[in-house]
């Protein structure tokens, strides 16, 4: 997010690289975020409450960190207009950043080839932002049946069109500032695994949130916030995702392991600093995703986990019931909303 103090205090007025600790992005063969920022001078004036919006010269900020695609699939996609979101598309491909969710058919998987693997993307939110009539919105269902439907529709598209490619899918859902998934989000996860997901990568809570294994895929129910100005203590952990295939010719490639990337803010300091071992944060994130079939293992400031060569035992983690968590949690449900 670059739509506040973030855009005017970082590099058109001389600061840190706000990715200067990030330098996962730049090594990735190919990387993914949640753009949740417009690009224009100014939003448009409307009644809702937090509008971001940042210069285009943000995209050169993000090119050199080695950010290859966005997904603008988010509740703040329209905050410059449906004009202002047809110019942040074309402005971030024609600096070579590539877009999701506001495909004009998003009915279709986008598709990206690295290294003889074939990716196709999914992106889509349940968070409303505002009507949209243009020929691009952002791929918004209906909280419920529709944003399931709807998404289950794109990954079995995905994985018909491509049978040995690597489906991801990308979602803004789930609960602000709540540490742990309600249920309908499990079982969602669950749903698009079984029908092809090889992973599910979720936003919107400002939470790092816990992980899970299942049925030979990877859910990520929240990865916080990458680059955002809140300043509460509860949103301050962060990370970066680190996922490593090996390719197999004539089938799916294998899924090999995950490095997490921790990082945490400090109040406004530019830049996240790394997160040691022992962080209590931490500690929570380990927690809830053992529980859930990774356990997290702690190596030069990363969190990483190998893969299992036999997935049959990944088949029955899930949460509680709905109004119940198996993790420490920051309060009941909705008792932080903004």
């Amino acid at each position: 997010m670059f739509g506040r103090w973030d855009a005017g205090r970082w590099r058109p007025h001389g600061g840190e690289h706000p990715f200067a600790e990030m330098g996962a992005l730049a090594s990735a063969d190919l990387s993914l975020i949640n753009l949740e920022t417009a690009l224009c001078e100014r939003p448009e004036s409307t009644e809702k409450a937090n509008l971001f919006a940042a210069p285009r010269a943000t995209i050169e900020v993000m090119a050199q960190a080695g950010i290859d695609w966005v997904s603008m699939a988010n509740n703040h996609a329209l905050d410059c207009g449906e004009d202002g979101l047809e110019e942040t598309v074309e402005s971030l491909e024609a600096g070579g950043i590539g877009v999701l969710g506001v495909d004009s058919d998003p009915i279709l998987p986008i598709k990206a080839t690295v290294k003889g693997v074939e990716l196709l993307f999914v992106a889509a939110t349940d968070r409303y932002s505002r009507p949209c009539l243009g020929p691009l919105c952002p791929s918004f269902y209906a909280v419920g049946d529709s944003f399931a439907q709807h998404v289950l529709a794109q990954v079995q598209e995905a994985r018909a069109a491509a049978p040995t490619g690597v489906v991801i899918v990308s979602l803004h859902w789930g609960h602000e500032r709540i540490d742990f998934p309600d249920a309908s989000q499990v079982d969602l996860a669950h749903t698009l695994i079984d029908a092809g997901a090889n992973l599910v990568v979720g936003h919107h809570s400002h939470v790092l949130q816990g992980f899970e294994a299942y049925n030979g895929g990877v859910i990520a129910y929240s990865l916080g916030n990458l680059l955002f100005d809140m300043r509460q203590p509860e949103v301050a952990l962060t990370g970066l995702l680190e996922v490593t295939l090996r390719p197999r010719p004539g089938s799916q490639p294998d899924l090999v392991a995950l490095r997490l990337h921790l990082l945490r803010w400090a109040g406004r300091k530019v830049g996240p600093s790394a997160v040691q071992q022992g962080d209590p944060d931490a500690q929570r994130v380990l927690k809830a995703s053992v529980k859930k079939g990774i356990a997290w293992a702690w190596s030069e400031g990363t969190l990483q986990w190998a893969a299992p060569t036999d997935w049959s035992l990944y088949r029955s983690f899930g949460y509680a019931a709905a109004n119940s968590s198996p993790l420490p949690s920051v309060g009941p449900p909705g008792a932080r909303q903004e």
